[in-house]
């Protein structure tokens, strides 16, 4: 996960990018991507 923190003044903004991904018994791999965005004051 790639997580990049922007800082200005007194709220800060998050940004993360998690790719999970998968394999399995019998099962096709599999990766998926996504982001997510949050604000802290």
């Amino acid at each position: 996960m790639v997580r990049p923190i922007i800082k200005k003044e007194k709220v800060t903004y998050f940004l993360a990018t998690p790719i999970p991904f998968r394999f399995g018994n019998d099962l096709p791999f599999s990766v998926t991507f996504g982001f997510q965005v949050g604000i802290a004051f």
